[in-house]
């Protein structure tokens, strides 16, 4: 996982994905992992806030993870190539009701951003069929706007899911962004100006990043050859 650190790491503990529990299909008992396995990552101690496994019993997987930080490290960046891993991270942005600690919430959020920000720009030409790509648009844009407008959101979250949103937009040609977010959410919300501007801002950065992996890339100079249009208005 990017945002953590190996450092210290007991050796006997650093093997492959081969020996790490399974990555479910199934969306509510994957979260249930990948939070225990944040847990164990970012927090001493045993994990809170995360309820039982199926059948309300233990989920020994989980248990397994949330009893190794390195394991529980290797999990979450082995969970991060995963197509399961759209669903999860859009369940981690989702509201809560597990628990009401900031520090724990921050860092659920960061990483269902951080990692869908990465997946927007890989995994979208091997994993989604092109139908998929307006819901998963509308859902980054909802995220965005909510966790812009609440006062405890870090700008960290905020730019990252910019950065999802922009790069997702040239996986998916959406050429009328601009004028999009304007009438979408500037108008209604002019508080929005500021993470507004950053999106648009984030846009060259995104069509020109070399990590964007694309079906065509036709898809980048349309894109940009668009934005450089935009930019004449």
């Amino acid at each position: 996982m990017a945002s953590s650190s190996n450092n210290g790491m007991n050796p006997s503990l650093a093997g492959s994905a081969s020996d790490l529990p399974p990555h479910s299909e199934n969306v509510e008992e994957e979260l249930r992992r990948v939070t225990m396995a944040l847990e164990a990552v970012f927090s001493v101690g045993s994990a809170t806030g995360v309820g039982p496994g199926p059948g309300g019993g233990a989920d020994p997987q989980a248990e397994a993870l949330r009893s190794s930080r390195s394991a529980a490290d290797r999990y979450l960046t082995s969970f991060q190539s995963h197509a399961i891993a759209w669903a999860v991270c859009d369940q981690l942005l989702s509201p809560s009701p597990t628990t009401n600690d900031a520090s724990i919430l921050g860092q659920r959020h960061f990483f269902a951003a951080q990692t869908l920000h990465r997946k927007c720009r890989t995994d979208v030409c091997r994993q989604l069929p092109p139908d998929q790509l307006p819901q998963l648009r509308d859902s980054l844009v909802s995220h965005l706007s909510r966790y812009a407008t609440l006062k405890d959101a870090s700008r960290a979250l905020v730019t990252r899911l910019a950065m999802a949103v922009a790069a997702l937009a040239v996986q998916m040609r959406w050429t009328t962004l601009v004028p999009d977010v304007l009438g979408s959410m500037l108008r209604p919300h002019p508080e929005l100006a500021p993470v507004v501007l950053e999106l648009i801002g984030a846009l060259p950065e995104e069509c020109a990043s070399d990590r964007l992996l694309l079906v065509d890339e036709n898809f980048r100079y349309e894109f940009r050859d668009r934005l450089t249009e935009d930019s004449k208005t």
